[in-house]
């Protein structure tokens, strides 16, 4: 008997990078001895329902089944918990952004991963795919990259770019945070109350997503903001698992040691330039990550989602 695999797609604002991200998942190939239940649900976090023309167009003539949906409340979390609300008949759940382009295996080896393993959730990597050249000093740091790791490892972190899951994980009760809606992070934290119910995460690191990078995520600026969210982030996800008490310690002795020794090493700048152009960005990064924890443990957001 097959079993039901959803995928999720949250979109808002974004038809064009919508639209190469179902033609990607059209292009989906998969193991014929282990038959799946393919459908792709769509949620729709604009109010003006933006997304609901292309839907409607490829679904005439589509590989796959596609579903709308529009999700009033404004929020990353509002949109993710309508995909779990959506999806009551799945036995498999798995997310893709609609900045990302699916490679053609990449279900089939989330899903080989998850029956060789046995494991509740299986994520994979996501990999930078520029709208133009970059500039030498964002390739040589590799800003971009994330996480790539030896399949069947745990991941320290798991996010909803590139993953799969047992629906039955969700008996437990957990949710997006809605307390995140405008700062990220609710996919992390999801993830790691998982974890901590007893659920085991695992890596494939064979399951591969493009993310299309455009121009404007390719300044110093962008990159510094983005790390200045990212430490706020985890001293407020952290906070929530762990007590404000705890993280406190932590974050707070983390976030004054980055911002110190890499103020310190400033001065060292022109010389480190010949050899590393990306040298003081990285600097700078790591001490816009030190200032989000403190930020963060004041209870503050900052709010790249904001509309």
């Amino acid at each position: 008997m097959s079993k039901k695999l959803v995928v999720c797609v949250c979109t808002y604002r974004r038809p064009k990078d919508l639209h190469r991200t179902l033609l990607s998942l059209e292009g989906l190939t998969f193991n014929p001895d282990a038959p799946l239940d393919v459908e792709v649900l769509v949620v729709d976090n604009d109010p003006a329902r933006s997304a609901e023309p292309l839907c409607r167009e490829m679904a005439q003539d589509w590989r796959f089944p596609i579903r709308y949906a529009a999700e009033p409340v404004p929020g990353i979390p509002a949109a993710r918990n309508r995909c779990l609300d959506e999806t009551t008949d799945a036995d498999l759940i798995a997310f893709i952004d609609d900045d990302e382009v699916a490679s053609p295996g990449w279900l089939d080896w989330l899903v080989t991963a998850m029956e060789r393993t046995g494991a509740a959730v299986v994520a994979g990597p996501v990999l930078p795919i520029y709208e133009k050249r970059p500039p030498d000093w964002l390739t040589k740091g590799r800003f971009h990259d994330l996480q790539r790791l030896p399949t069947g490892s745990e991941p320290a972190y798991c996010a909803t770019g590139n993953v799969l899951f047992r629906r039955s994980i969700l008996k437990g009760g957990v949710r997006f945070d809605p307390e995140l809606s405008l700062s990220g992070g609710s996919d992390v934290l999801f993830f790691e109350q998982i974890r901590r119910q007893g659920h085991r995460i695992v890596w494939c690191d064979e399951a591969t997503i493009e993310e299309h990078v455009p121009a404007s995520r390719m300044t110093a600026r962008w990159i510094l903001r983005r790390a200045f969210r990212l430490g706020t982030c985890v001293s407020l996800t952290e906070a929530k698992l762990n007590g404000q008490r705890r993280t406190l310690v932590k974050r707070s002795t983390l976030g004054l040691a980055h911002i110190a020794l890499n103020l310190a090493a400033l001065p060292l700048v022109p010389m480190a330039l010949a050899f590393d152009t990306s040298w003081p960005i990285r600097r700078l990064q790591k001490i816009c990550v030190g200032s989000g924890y403190l930020y963060g443990l004041m209870g503050f957001q900052y709010l790249e989602y904001k509309r």
